[in-house]
């Protein structure tokens, strides 16, 4: 990710804390912050890449203070209170033990992120208020595709604390019959987990446990060692957690991987980006495009079998929907909500293809719900849809792509795009 003008005070406040963790030296604190503002008056620009920018910053007070690890006393507080919290978690999964649960039990232990928060912020009484709240961002149906459709995850962990809660899920996630590959932190950096705290915390009973070589904030593709840069090619389902991770890796091309944030966004330059709100919680997928039907006939069936893109989802509803239009839809390469409503809110693109007599209708019943371009084509023959579907979804993708590159922030704009020939 690249950096805001939000940014500047939080790289500041990252350096004052762990200063303060690490030394007590007064005269020792102000030359340090004087390099950090040389350093920030020359790379503090548009483009900069955040996690290199904080890597450098808390390399420095740890080599200048000679204080290899100043968060060693938060890590174990983090695992402190997340042990405090997991019979919590554990009885909400009593409740209703859902893969849905798992993962946010899981986002949620990504509160416990010192480097985010002030020391003394009352973050027990932010977990019990987070853990009442819903995902913003819900791509739970793809990430149980995914999950059954590969067998080997590679799962990059965050803080200490943290992995406490990622047991629950990572339990789940052997239930699929999965091989897991976890990856940590080489050198200690805030209070990101290294080798010695998945262990502690027991996460080599779910796989086996990997360093990525180095010691930075978050995912930093040029740090990252040769060993482990073969174990991240090798895999095509990652999760990673965190903000640091997500910064990191929405910098590369994961254009072949399917890739599943979990995090909790904790500053307003990640909840803008994802366009909700801050301390928000989101499972977001990588890049796929979700493409919903309102309808499902030949137009729908035809584009669902004839498109078999790694980047796009077709989405649609059986609600009140025939029995042939069920039938239909279940020889299709499609997911199935249980609401049209669940669908067209998980969609970058609805595509309405009812009858004209009930365009309309249908328009004002789920526009509502679009998050990104609404279609409605009517009024065609089948096989000019079929064509002209084909040229949209082409275009669609390659502005969406020149979009990402121009914009730092997209806004979607509801768009009803209405097609007579």
């Amino acid at each position: 990710m690249k950096i805001s003008y939000e940014c500047g005070a939080c790289f500041l406040r990252q350096a004052r804390e762990a200063m303060d963790l690490a030394t007590d030296d007064e005269d020792l604190k102000i030359e340090i912050n004087n390099e950090i503002f040389k350093f920030l008056a020359t790379t503090f620009k548009k483009g900069t890449n955040s996690n290199k920018t904080g890597s450098y910053i808390h390399n420095l007070v740890k080599n200048r203070t000679n204080c290899p690890d100043p968060y060693i006393n938060e890590k174990k507080l983090g695992n402190e209170i997340a042990l405090k919290y997991l019979p919590l978690a554990k009885n909400i999964l009593k409740e209703n033990d859902t893969l849905e649960n798992r993962v946010k039990i899981a986002i949620v232990g990504n509160i416990l992120d010192f480097g985010a928060f002030e020391l003394g912020d009352d973050i027990e009484k932010f977990i019990k208020d987070a853990l009442g709240k819903d995902l913003a961002v819900k791509d739970i149906k793809p990430f149980e595709n995914s999950l059954q459709k590969y067998d080997k995850l590679l799962y990059l962990v965050d803080n200490t604390g943290e992995i406490v809660f990622d047991k629950l899920l990572l339990s789940k996630i052997k239930e699929y019959d999965i091989d897991i590959t976890i990856a940590v932190k080489s050198k200690p950096i805030l209070n990101d987990a290294c080798m010695e705290d998945a262990i502690n915390t027991g996460l080599d009973k779910f796989g086996e446990i990997v360093e990525i070589g180095a010691g930075t904030v978050g995912y930093v593709d040029s740090e990252i060692s040769e060993e482990f840069r073969e174990i991240f090619n090798q895999h095509k389902f990652i999760i990673s957690k965190g903000m640091g991770n997500y910064e990191g890796l929405t910098e590369i091309d994961l254009s072949n991987k399917d890739v599943y944030f979990l995090l909790c966004a904790k500053c307003t330059t990640i909840a803008k980006e994802e366009l909700t709100y801050t301390t928000c919680y989101f499972l977001k997928n990588s890049d796929n495009m979700n493409i919903a039907f309102i309808g499902f006939g030949k137009v729908a069936y035809t584009l669902s079998r004839l498109i078999k893109s790694p980047d796009i989802n077709f989405l649609t509803s059986t609600e009140k929907r025939s029995n042939d239009t069920i039938d239909l839809i279940n020889k299709s390469n499609i997911e199935v909500y249980d609401s049209f409503r669940e669908a067209l809110e998980n969609a970058e693109i609805i595509i309405s293809a009812v009858t004209p007599s009930k365009a309309v209708k249908v328009a004002d019943m789920y526009g509502p719900y679009c998050n990104g371009i609404y279609l409605d084509l009517n009024n065609i023959s089948p096989d000019k849809r079929l064509a002209m579907l084909l040229i949209i979804l082409l275009m669609v993708r390659l502005l969406e792509k020149s979009i990402q590159k121009i914009l730092p922030c997209f806004c979607p704009v509801r768009m009803h795009i209405n097609y007579y020939f």
